[in-house]
């Protein structure tokens, strides 16, 4: 299987025909008789299911999934950009069970493959941002008027007026832990079996 997927990523264009638009035009209640028809716009597959809304995509892909033999093919694709065989394990034995293959990383949020998840690839804080009283960021700041500065942690205008509690960088810098990313659920779970 090739790593670009000519469905997605292709700029050929797909043109609507006349017989499409004029079709659209009638069963149209925003255009009076009479009115001109659109001109039918050119645009890609790709361009066309970025657009798309989640809920229209998923809808596709659950109807292009269904197990009919005629879409073989389409939930062979589907099933492995998105999941992935467990291995057997002892307590576990049975073979042909999948996982998600796309996680969402419990440290940085970010969506990841599993299967190319790496070290190095999270890099992150393991404790909170604490406010470093000592920044100059403060000297003028009034908390009548600019807020709390407990409440500003997340504006990038005062980065510099926090330090993280784990490394003591300013609140801008980048992580002081490298490791693999690590899913969400199973991340909880872990620590949940460790008590």
């Amino acid at each position: 299987m090739s790593d670009s997927d000519p469905y997605v990523e292709s700029d050929d264009p797909i043109t609507i025909s006349d017989d499409d638009s004029e079709a659209e035009v009638e069963g149209s209640s925003r255009l009076t008789s009479g009115s001109p028809s659109p001109e039918p716009v050119e645009t890609s597959l790709g361009a066309a299911i970025r657009s798309a809304s989640h809920a229209q995509l998923v809808s596709i892909m659950l109807e292009l999934c269904k197990g009919s033999k005629s879409n073989a093919s389409t939930s062979e694709i589907v099933g492995l950009r998105l999941l992935t065989p467990i291995k057997p394990t002892p307590s576990q034995p049975m073979q042909g069970r999948k996982r998600k293959r796309l996680e969402t990383c419990k440290h940085c949020h970010e969506e990841y493959d599993i299967i190319t998840n790496a070290k190095g690839d999270c890099v992150y804080h393991p404790d909170e941002k604490d406010v470093d009283d000592e920044s100059s960021t403060w000297d003028d700041h009034d908390e009548r008027c600019h807020g709390d500065p407990y409440s500003l942690m997340d504006d990038p205008t005062y980065e510099d007026g926090y330090r993280w509690i784990c490394c003591d960088k300013r609140g801008g810098e980048d992580g002081c832990v490298a490791s693999r990313r690590k899913p969400a659920a199973v991340a909880s779970a872990a620590k949940h079996s460790r008590h």
